[in-house]
């Protein structure tokens, strides 16, 4: 894969645990333990959906101790190509499995860090969180992740929460890159947004459940509004959810046939053409710019650690009210 992208021209930050995808998790056999009836997304092991849980990700030392051996072995291995961006740990973890207290989560973090840099001193290492754990239902806190990460990394979309203005809603993730910086005094890279779009057809057609299927001009104004005010709001860069979408014959496997809408999130469509937000990425990655400093939010450190989620919320909805985001 790396040769590849190197032949093309294109850099990869792999993400060494990600074990949470369009809501499924997907692990191998060995790491699942009892299940536990709260879990939030079906577990995918040895080829079928299996009730199951993970075991501890973070303190259980059979785990930690094979996560060790993975990092150092694929570290040690690319760790030179040239292809090589940085470092992801993982994808939203708090889907996967919450730690039990943030020290735990602070330490497991930074251990990793450690064992990569150990052997990659040159390359950048973060950890790519979410809107649900700057609500707290997690304790993956930005201010924990900055202690190892050299930088922050963000996903957000506006369709998945309640408090948002809606699924067009461009304030929202440049809120949200504002606030994690403020929160963990450290740059953010907004690495994953974007929206399930398509053309007229499949949006009538495949529209189903909670998370509708926008059409795609509607689409291409949310990702240049979004990519301007990612722009202003500081972010060190943005990546969008995500390539390409899925090929027909993979939609009733999972985690398609429990979450449609994943299958229209890509800058392509199915047959490979390129759709409208395509071409705008396209041609805001063609222009040079200047990392913009627009200041830090006024965030109270007490309210916020007393309760994350009201904080969060009562700041948005006063900013918009206020027309004063950014």
């Amino acid at each position: 894969m790396l040769k590849i992208a190197e032949s093309l021209g294109l850099q990869v930050m792999p993400t060494l645990f990600c074990g949470h995808m369009s809501g499924v998790n997907w692990l191998p056999e060995w790491t699942l333990g009892t299940w536990r009836s709260g879990d939030r997304f079906p577990v995918y092991a040895g080829d079928r959906i299996v009730k199951a849980s993970p075991r501890n990700l973070y303190s259980d030392p059979a785990m930690v101790e094979a996560e060790k051996l993975f990092v150092q072995s694929v570290v040690e291995q690319v760790r030179a190509h040239p292809a090589l961006y940085g470092w992801d740990l993982g994808n939203e973890h708090s889907n996967l499995d919450i730690p039990a207290s943030s020290e735990e989560v602070k330490t497991w973090n930074s251990v990793v860090c450690d064992w990569i840099r150990t052997i990659d001193p040159r390359h950048t290492v973060t950890n790519g969180i979410h809107t649900d754990d700057l609500e707290g239902r997690s304790p993956f806190r930005p201010q924990d992740m900055a202690e190892g990460n050299d930088y922050l990394c963000m996903h957000g979309y506006p369709q998945y929460v309640g408090w948002s203005g809606g699924p067009l809603d461009t304030s929202f993730v440049p809120f949200l890159c504002r606030f994690t910086e403020t929160v963990g005094k450290k740059p953010v890279l907004f690495e994953e947004f974007g929206m399930p779009c398509g053309r007229p057809e499949i949006c009538k057609k495949e529209s189903t459940g909670t998370v509708k299927i926008l059409g795609e001009e509607d689409a291409a104004a949310y990702y240049q509004a979004a990519l301007e005010g990612l722009h202003r709001a500081g972010a060190l860069g943005a990546f969008p959810w995500c390539f390409a979408d899925y090929h027909r014959s993979l939609w009733e496997l999972p985690p398609f046939t429990v979450a449609p809408h994943e299958r229209f999130f890509g800058l392509l469509r199915e047959d490979g053409t390129v759709k409208p937000h395509g071409k705008v990425f396209q041609q805001f990655a063609g222009q040079k710019r200047q990392i913009q400093s627009p200041g830090k939010l006024e965030v109270s450190r007490e309210d916020y650690e007393k309760d994350p989620g009201a904080t969060l919320r009562d700041m948005y909805r006063a900013a918009r009210a206020s027309a004063k985001l950014l």
